[in-house]
């Protein structure tokens, strides 16, 4: 495992994940062209052999997407893979962190992004 890169992988998931939920235009350009989006907002760049695609999961329903790896750079190097990232909506106003993850847990999948 590329301990490293997944660590910086892990940080900048969440930090696009915040940024997502008040720049619209990040938003677009992450759906789009996530290589792009993620090296000018953070200056992360991953491996060619990786093809994130981001998808906003609004309604709680994480069925639609494979198990979310969060060790993405310990796939097999001889072959482009893709991956499913899920982008969810914003906490609601008061709403704490345990509170608002357990909300997003509550339906029959979750993210896979708890730890």
């Amino acid at each position: 495992m590329k301990t490293n890169l997944t660590n910086q992988w892990i940080n900048v998931y969440f930090l696009a994940l915040k940024k997502s939920w008040t720049d619209i235009p990040f938003v677009q350009e992450l759906l789009t062209q996530p290589r792009t989006a993620l090296a000018t907002a953070f200056q992360f760049e991953y491996p060619p052999t990786l093809e994130l695609r981001f998808k906003m999961v609004t309604d709680g329903n994480f069925a639609n997407l494979p198990e979310f790896p969060v060790c993405i750079f310990s796939l097999p190097a001889d072959q482009v893979n893709e991956i499913l990232v899920p982008l969810v909506p914003p906490p609601t106003a008061g709403e704490g962190q345990l509170d608002y993850l357990q909300r997003l847990q509550a339906g029959p999948e979750c993210c896979c992004m708890c730890f």
